[in-house]
C-alpha cells in the first residue's frame, strides 16, 4: 500500500498514537533561520561591531578570535545584556513585521496549519520538535487550540501527563526567548536524564512521523531512538530526497517507512485531506442507505417533493464531488495501492450510486435532467494537485464512471431509452481547465481502457474494470432486479448500445480492433459455448429489423444512413468472433 495512504489510515484507526518529531524543514517556507542560522547571525552582528569580516565562516573567525565555538547565551549577553534587549533583538528573527506578513514570512505555513487541523480533531497529540520558533503555536491558537509546552527540565518535571493533555509541544532544543538553547555540537550531544527518561517514553508508547529532520546534526536525539528497543506502532519518515548516512540506521532501527515528498506544506495538507476524508466515510449518514432509498422513493413520488428530492441528490453528489480527490494518492501506483484507491472510492459512492441507479429506474423521464447533471458534476470532480499526473489522472474520472453506469443502467433496465440515449448521446461531459467539454464516447473510453485503472496481473484482460462495474452495481439494483441473468443482460444491453453509439460518435478515429475500441462484457459471454449471446443477438435483430425508425436511427447516429449502422453491426459480430476465438 501507498506508504502515505497507509500513513492516513493510521492516523485514523489509532487516533492520538502517533507523535510527530518535527525538524526546521518544517519552518524553512516560512523564512524562519535555524537555530544554528541565528548564531551565525549573531556572530556577524558581533564581528559588524568590531569593524570585522568573519566571512565566509563566521564560525572558525568566532573561535578563532574567542578561543570556542559560537555559544547563543554568550553572543546575546554581548549584543543585549539585558532581558528586554534580549526580547527585541530575537523579535527580527522570530515575529514579522507588517511587510513579512504581506510576504507570508514568519507566519505559519500550510503545513502548521494542517498539522493543527489533525490536533484539533484529536489525531496527533504529541509534537516534538528541535525548532525554537512559534508558528507552530501561533498555527493551533488559530483554531482554538492551547497547547502544553515544554521547552526544558523545569517544564518536564511539573508537566500534565500527555495522555490527559489536548496536545503537548516538546521543545527539544528550547524556545527563541529563552537564552539556554541548544546550538552547538556538544550542545547537541547529550540532553539532562529527565530530557532522556521522556524521550524514552514517547519513542516506546507512541508512533512516529518524522518530517523536516535530517537527522544528521542532534546526536543525543539519534541515540534517544537507537536507544528504544520497542514499536508499539508504525514509524514514518517523510524526505524531499535519499536519507542521509546519519539517519540510515535509525530508519532500519524503527522499521520505519520511507514517503518521498515534494514539500512539508503539499504533503501536510495532503495528509490532513487523507485523515479527515477517512473520518467523513466512517461517520454514520443521519440515516441508513435503505432508509435513504426509501426517502427518496417518497419524494419521487409526490410532485410537491420535487425540491427536496433535487436538494437530497446534490448533496449526496456533492460530498463525492469534494470527497473523491483525496482519496487519489501522490506517489507512483502499485496494484496493491490501485486496488485499495478503487474500493475507497467505492464506499465514498455508494449512497450515490443508489440514488441515481434506482432514481433512473423509477423516474428517469420525470427527474433526467437531476440524474443527468449528477454526472456531469463529477466529470469535472475536485481534483487533487498532487495526485493529478498521467498515472492517476483516470482515477479522477472514476466516481463519473460509476455514476454513469448508474444512470445507464437504470434506463435500461427500466427500458426507457430516451434517458439512456440523453445519456449516451447529448451529455457534455467536462474535462480539465481550459479543455473543451467532452462527449462520453470519448471520455469513457479513455477512463476504462487506461492501463493505469487495471492492476498490473488484471492487465491482459482489459476488462478488469468492466468486471468490476458490473460486481459494484449489482446491489444497487438487486430489488428491482432479483435475478442475476436479466441483470447480466441489462449491463450487456447497456454496454452494446454504449459501444454502437461510441462508434457512431467517431468512426474515423475508432478502429474496431485498437485500444480506442470501447469494449464490453457481452463479448466475453459466449466463452465456452456453442452458440452466441443470444440477448445481444436479440437487439441487434431488433435493431436491423426497425430500420430507419430504429431508436439509434432516429437520433441521428450513423448520419441516419441504415446501411452505416448495418456495416457497424458486422463489423460489431466481427470483433466479438476475434475475441471468443483468443479466449
Amino acid at each position: 500500500m501507498d506508504a502515505s495512504l497507509s500513513l492516513a489510515i493510521t492516523l485514523n484507526k489509532t487516533k492520538g498514537a502517533t507523535a510527530l518529531l518535527l525538524g526546521s524543514g518544517i519552518s524553512s517556507a516560512a523564512g524562519i533561520l535555524t537555530g544554528w542560522g541565528v548564531t551565525l547571525n549573531l556572530v556577524q552582528q558581533v564581528a559588524a561591531l568590531q569593524k570585522a569580516d568573519p566571512d565566509p565562516d563566521p564560525a572558525t573567525w568566532y573561535k578563532n578570535k574567542y578561543g570556542e565555538e559560537p555559544d547563543y547565551a554568550k553572543l546575546l549577553e554581548l549584543l543585549a545584556p539585558t532581558a528586554t534587549e534580549r526580547q527585541r533583538l530575537l523579535r527580527d528573527y522570530f515575529i514579522p513585521t507588517e511587510e513579512d506578513r504581506d510576504q507570508n514570512r514568519k507566519t505559519p505555513t500550510k503545513a502548521h496549519r494542517a498539522i493543527a487541523e489533525l490536533v484539533s480533531k484529536g489525531y496527533i497529540r504529541v509534537i516534538l520538535t528541535t525548532n525554537f520558533d512559534p508558528l507552530l503555536e501561533q498555527a493551533l491558537e488559530e483554531v482554538g487550540v492551547h497547547p502544553s509546552i515544554v521547552s526544558d527540565v523545569s517544564g518536564i518535571k511539573g508537566m500534565m501527563p500527555m495522555q490527559h493533555e489536548q496536545i503537548t509541544i516538546i521543545k527539544l532544543h528550547g524556545h527563541y526567548l529563552d537564552t539556554r538553547l541548544r546550538n552547538t555540537p556538544a550542545e547537541l550531544a547529550k540532553y539532562e536524564p529527565e530530557l532522556n527518561q521522556l524521550l524514552d517514553r514517547v519513542f516506546d508508547e507512541y508512533g512516529l512521523l518524522i518530517a523536516g529532520w535530517s537527522g544528521v546534526w542532534d546526536t543525543a536525539l539519534r541515540d534517544a531512538l537507537l536507544r528504544c528497543p520497542t514499536r508499539r506502532f508504525s514509524t514514518y519518515w517523510t524526505t524531499m530526497g535519499s536519507l542521509a548516512e546519519a539517519a540510515k540506521p535509525l530508519a532500519r532501527q524503527r522499521a520505519a517507512q520511507i514517503i518521498p515528498i515534494e514539500s512539508a506544506d503539499s504533503f501536510f495538507q495532503d495528509l490532513a485531506e487523507k485523515v479527515l476524508a477517512l473520518e467523513d466515510l466512517a461517520q454514520p449518514h443521519p440515516v441508513s442507505t435503505p432508509v435513504a432509498v426509501a426517502i427518496m422513493k417518497r419524494y419521487l413520488l409526490v410532485d410537491t417533493q420535487r425540491i427536496r428530492l433535487q436538494e437530497l441528490v446534490t448533496d449526496e453528489v456533492e460530498r463525492v464531488w469534494t470527497l473523491a480527490g483525496t482519496l487519489i494518492p501522490t506517489v507512483s501506483p502499485a496494484s496493491e495501492v490501485m486496488k485499495q484507491t478503487i474500493l475507497a472510492i467505492d464506499q465514498l459512492c455508494e449512497r450515490t450510486l443508489y440514488f441515481l441507479g434506482l432514481g433512473s429506474y423509477w423516474a428517469g423521464q420525470m427527474h433526467q435532467t437531476l440524474w443527468l447533471r449528477a454526472v456531469i458534476r463529477l466529470s469535472k470532480l475536485k481534483v487533487n494537485k498532487e495526485s493529478s499526473s498521467a498515472v492517476w489522472s483516470a482515477y479522477h474520472d472514476y466516481p463519473m464512471l460509476l455514476c454513469f453506469y448508474a444512470v445507464g443502467l437504470g434506463a435500461t433496465a427500466a427500458g426507457d431509452y430516451d434517458l439512456l440515449l440523453n445519456l449516451l448521446i447529448d451529455t457534455k461531459l467536462h474535462y480539465r481547465e481550459n479543455y473543451p467539454q467532452q462527449k462520453p464516447a470519448e471520455r469513457l473510453d479513455n477512463v476504462i481502457q487506461q492501463e493505469y485503472m487495471q492492476p498490473v496481473e488484471e492487465q491482459a484482460s482489459k476488462l478488469y474494470l468492466n468486471e468490476h462495474l458490473q460486481r459494484v452495481l449489482r446491489p444497487v439494483f438487486t430489488g428491482v432486479i432479483p435475478d442475476d441473468t436479466l441483470y447480466r443482460e441489462a449491463f450487456d444491453e447497456l454496454e452494446y448500445l454504449m459501444t454502437l453509439v461510441f462508434f457512431a460518435e467517431s468512426p474515423t478515429q475508432n478502429t474496431m480492433f485498437g485500444r480506442e475500441f470501447y469494449r464490453g462484457l457481452y463479448m466475453t459471454r459466449r466463452r465456452g459455448w456453442s452458440r452466441p449471446n443470444i440477448h445481444i443477438e436479440a437487439i441487434r435483430d431488433k435493431l436491423k429489423a426497425a430500420g430507419a425508425k430504429g431508436l439509434l436511427l432516429q437520433r441521428g447516429l450513423f448520419n441516419n444512413s441504415v446501411s452505416e449502422q448495418e456495416t457497424a453491426i458486422t463489423k460489431l459480430d466481427e470483433l466479438m468472433n476475434l475475441i471468443n476465438s483468443r479466449l
